[in-house]
């Protein structure tokens, strides 16, 4: 059987579409249908079918995703155990990542870490926090990283850094000035929020039950960029991380402010594991270095 028809029906389960594996393969979509249909001839069964949005796998293609995934993921391990004897010279380092961390503590590590290894190779994906966890536990990432993950027993976090939440605006806002803010009195303006996807969108419906106070936020994002974006310019107020607008502060686009409320106070960023995975040598040595890099900063 083709490993190369294999690895093509695998992205197109993975992405559930013909035209985005193609792209992730960096080959043309008549190319990954040709592999596919190949794959078919040679199994003599039908392993996708088409529906309005894309393709999904049959019966028969499910069982071979599945099996697939385990031989890939075998792979990739004796791979990196081969990479080890050679000093960690090679191996790749695949990372599932919320979007603020993706653009703070995580590119910062791998920095740090290529200066010593060159020659491994990440994948970076950005993510819900929800589906960070998911791609860990399928073993479709080594690493996650995820604000206020919820614990369940297939998981370890093996590193927690606080992370406050705080009350975010432009440097015009009324309550701009202030020094410490109580959330009676946020809620009187206009909030936009990130969706329930997002772990600290949790912490902040926890914190308002907590309070006793109504919330009722005019716009809801999956994008953190549209959030600081929509407060920078709109006038809205918002509810992040100190470090997801740590450059707009510093260039004073945004003022963040410290709220009186002990649940976004206690707010934190957690680095997780699959829980008795055996990680390949690369992710386990850039996993040191994550870890060090996050809980030695600040709050950035």
């Amino acid at each position: 059987m083709d490993l190369n028809g294999l690895r093509y029906f695998h992205e197109v389960v993975r992405t559930g579409s013909i035209r985005q594996a193609a792209d992730r393969l960096h080959v043309a979509a008549s190319a990954v249908s040709r592999q596919v249909a190949k794959l078919e001839r040679s199994l003599d069964a039908r392993l996708l079918e088409r529906h309005a949005h894309g393709v999904r796998p049959t019966e028969a293609g499910l069982l071979l995703a599945s099996r697939i995934g385990q031989t890939f993921r075998s792979l990739d391990e004796i791979r990196a155990e081969i990479d080890a004897l050679r000093g960690l010279r090679r191996g790749s380092v695949t990372i599932s990542s919320v979007e603020g961390a993706a653009g703070g503590i995580v590119p910062l590590a791998i920095a740090k870490f290529r200066t010593d290894y060159p020659l491994v190779e990440f994948e970076v994906k950005v993510d819900s926090a929800q589906q960070v966890i998911e791609a860990l536990l399928n073993e479709e990432a080594d690493i996650a990283v995820a604000f206020d993950v919820r614990p369940r027993k297939e998981l370890d976090i093996v590193a927690r850094k606080k992370r406050p939440i705080c009350a975010v605006m432009a440097p015009t806002h009324p309550l701009a000035k202030r020094g410490t803010l109580r959330l009676r009195d946020i809620c009187r303006y206009p909030v936009v929020a990130p969706n329930t996807s997002f772990g600290m969108r949790h912490v902040l419906e926890r914190a308002i039950t907590q309070s006793r106070t109504a919330l009722h936020p005019i716009m809801q994002t999956n994008s953190l960029q549209f959030i600081k974006t929509i407060v920078r310019v709109g006038g809205l107020l918002a509810f992040l991380p100190i470090y997801v607008v740590g450059r707009e502060v510093d260039l004073g686009e945004l003022v963040a402010i410290r709220t009186s409320e002990p649940a976004l106070n206690r707010a934190e960023l957690h680095i997780c594991v699959k829980r008795k995975r055996r990680l390949p040598a690369a992710a386990q040595a850039f996993l040191d270095v994550l870890v060090h890099t996050a809980t030695a900063r600040d709050a950035s």
